[in-house]
């Protein structure tokens, strides 16, 4: 029985406390049972393998960020692990809101690592920067001159946070959760579902892939980080991985 729900306590206390305690074992059983059914999907796999690309690019370039940007980049790497979670069990509007964060930290990072004053400011709560002001600075950014791929990638990344963006202000239909049967529904794991939550996914971190390799060119040219460049196959499209080496001459191995 929750704390303060002493026995002594009015009978309405105690049937709250017990439906409390009945709601949490129901949701619980509910989500783990979700979660088996979903990590056996491919999808799954294929979202991991994706994470696990992400993490390795997030090991190489977090070295080059100063202690307070790079916590910004730690969040989104931090995001896109929850978003992945979440999808596991079947939580979509969770998980698409946590893809956005990813996308919003990521530019943040990106942004702040050149922009000390404005972090300082921003720590102070003086200042604060919009995603589409992000995405201009990014589409801009002298170091992503002559890589096209990695702009576009900026500005196919602004279109994939409007998506997300609906989800998080629940605004759109295709994102709703609950449906003409149920009146509560926390999860669901109709595999429709993952299925377009993984196009989100896949999207959003193959922008993000693409634009920190721009960025971030030398640390993963010629023999460096075999292993992490071979793991690119699972994020980025043939077409993507193909202009990734022919503009940035990053080499992407086979599998």
């Amino acid at each position: 029985m929750p704390s303060g729900y002493s026995s002594g306590r009015s009978s309405i206390e105690r049937e709250i406390a017990a439906n409390s305690m009945r709601f949490y074992e129901d949701w619980l059983a509910d989500l783990v049972d979700n979660a088996k059914h979903l990590s056996k999907d491919k999808l799954h796999v294929e979202s991991f393998a994706r994470l696990s690309a992400l993490n390795g690019v997030i090991s190489v370039v977090s070295a080059s960020f100063d202690p307070e940007s790079r916590k910004f980049l730690l969040e989104a790497q931090n995001d896109a692990v929850l978003s992945h979670v979440g999808a596991t069990f079947g939580s979509w509007r969770l998980s698409l809101q946590s893809l956005r964060s990813f996308a919003e930290n990521s530019l943040c990072a990106l942004y702040y690592v050149s922009h000390p004053i404005e972090l300082k400011l921003w720590e102070r709560g003086k200042y604060r920067i919009g995603f589409r002001d992000l995405a201009k600075f990014m589409s801009s950014h002298p170091d992503l001159e002559g890589y096209d791929c990695a702009v576009s990638s900026v500005n196919d990344l602004e279109k994939e946070y409007a998506e997300l963006s609906k989800a998080v202000h629940g605004s759109a239909k295709t994102f709703r959760m609950t449906d003409s049967v149920s009146d509560i529904l926390l999860w669901d794991r109709a595999n429709g579902k993952f299925g377009k939550w993984t196009t989100r996914q896949r999207n959003t971190i193959s922008c993000v892939v693409v634009i920190l390799l721009a960025l971030f060119d030398k640390s993963f040219q010629g023999a460096q980080h075999l292993e992490i460049r071979r793991s690119l196959n699972f994020v980025l499209s043939a077409t993507k991985a193909k202009l990734v080496s022919d503009q940035i001459k990053i080499n992407i191995p086979k599998v």
